[in-house]
């Protein structure tokens, strides 16, 4: 519940101090991929911190503005397209952890998950 306000917050804010119109924040259209954005950084793969978060949070809500007005001038709806394009620059930006074995890898995940095997 905290990340989802957290969310909200950081792209209500940014989308008022950016002047965007005010029915679209009433109805919670830059609050909506923000809450997304940090939920999946801060639980994700991806684990960015606090300030990274708050900062994809607001780039979210002006991502949703751009993408909704270029999406508007040709017809089509952005929907998810903001947050997934924050998402995956924030994870494209994460360093690769490189092995002994020199080769790049993502960083290991907190949770060690056990993979069963296959049966084909």
């Amino acid at each position: 519940a905290a990340l989802a306000a957290l969310g909200a917050a950081c792209g209500t804010l940014t989308a008022i101090g950016f002047g965007f119109p005010p029915s679209l924040i009433v109805i919670g259209l830059y609050g909506f991929g923000p809450v997304l954005t940090a939920l999946a950084l801060r639980r994700g793969t991806v684990r960015c911190g606090w300030l990274g978060t708050a900062i994809a949070a607001s780039a979210a809500a002006i991502a949703t503005a751009i993408l909704g007005t270029l999406g508007s001038r040709l017809g089509v709806l952005p929907l998810a397209a903001p947050y997934v394009a924050v998402v995956w620059v924030c994870a494209l930006a994460q360093p690769l952890h490189i092995s002994e074995a020199d080769e790049a890898r993502p960083r290991p995940s907190v949770l060690n998950v056990r993979r069963l095997p296959r049966n084909f």
